[in-house]
């Protein structure tokens, strides 16, 4: 069953603007229904920490360690081992040529090729598509980060310069993992060349920022922007776990998991991301630790620790039951 809440926000529009506006700029709160073992993959390891859905497979991640597992899936199987596949399907890809230990949180598409990416060093690994065998390793540098552009245009020499330097004054004091999850987002969304990602962070200030990555150098890849969240429930950086991208709605989706909650944000602008609403999670799933949209806008969510009626940690939901009253 669907239960659906007004926000105090909608309450005192309500006030103001009359019932009308109410239907307009109400925040509709949506707690997803339990996710069933038919729509929870059984898997080998604990501690997911991201998972990466491409057609006819999924890629899982489990933080310090340093492989992926893939998962076969099928959405026409009437049983859960026929989506899934058996324990003896899955497959351990070991992620080579690391310059650092890593804290792997996921994977990404540069033009046609994968890349898994650490969310510690920043490094990422470039992979041959038919062995997952690293082609390349790179880092992705920081240090020429800038203020999202406003309605005014471009922020000045000064603002960027102020800009970074109070990005590595404050990320320097954050140790450990820094980063929490990757998604591609539309070339109408950002200007200029290369593909664009957002990337959430645990940075106090900076919990989405923007990548930059060149197409025909997937291994050339630079954080350029950071965006401004506007309203919406405060989140403590230590709760900022992941990203995930509605293209269709143009809305970016991040994780809390202190409340073990979605919330919902319409991208604007990297200026102007303003808040929506927000997705519960169903009351008996562990704590959130990372969340993404396949190409069939599928939501995806991962736990450290396994749900002990599906003995899973990662499920999924439809894009008519998830995005269901989110318009």
């Amino acid at each position: 069953m669907w239960k659906l809440e007004f926000s105090e926000i909608s309450f005192v529009c309500a006030l103001f603007l009359g019932s009308s506006a109410l239907a307009e700029n109400s925040h509709l709160s949506v707690e997803l229904p339990d996710a069933d073992a038919f729509h929870a993959a059984i898997t080998i390891n604990r501690g997911l920490s991201g998972a990466f859905i491409r057609d006819g497979e999924a890629f899982l991640f489990s933080g310090a360690l340093p492989n992926m597992v893939r998962l076969p899936l099928d959405f026409e199987g009437k049983t859960r081992e026929e989506k899934f596949g058996l324990l003896t399907d899955q497959k351990r890809i070991p992620l080579l040529d690391a310059k650092y230990p890593g804290t792997w949180r996921g994977a990404f598409m540069i033009g046609d090729r994968m890349v898994a990416w650490d969310a510690s060093m920043l490094q990422i690994l470039v992979m041959n598509e038919k062995n997952y065998k690293t082609i390349l390793s790179a880092t992705v540098p920081t240090d020429l980060i800038r203020p999202a552009a406003d309605r005014g245009g471009e922020p000045t020499t000064l603002e960027i310069k102020i800009e970074r330097g109070k990005f590595r004054s404050i990320s320097r004091k954050i140790f450990g993992m820094k980063y929490t999850g990757i998604a591609a987002v539309p070339p109408s969304w950002e200007k200029g060349s290369g593909a664009n990602y957002v990337v959430t962070s645990k940075v106090p200030g900076y919990p989405l920022l923007v990548m930059n990555c060149r197409t025909e150098d997937p291994g050339s890849c630079m954080m350029t922007r950071h965006c401004f969240l506007e309203s919406g429930p405060k989140i403590s950086p230590e709760a900022v776990v992941g990203v995930a991208v509605m293209a269709e709605s143009k809305e970016i989706l991040i994780g809390n998991s202190n409340l073990n909650e979605i919330d919902v944000y319409k991208f604007n602008s990297c200026f102007d991301v303003v808040w929506q609403r927000k997705i519960k999670l169903p009351a008996r799933l562990p704590k959130i630790s990372n969340l993404t949209i396949d190409a069939e806008q599928r939501l995806w969510v991962v736990t450290p620790i396994p749900d002990s009626f599906t003995d899973s940690n990662i499920f999924y939901w439809e894009k008519d039951t998830w995005f269901k009253s989110q318009k």
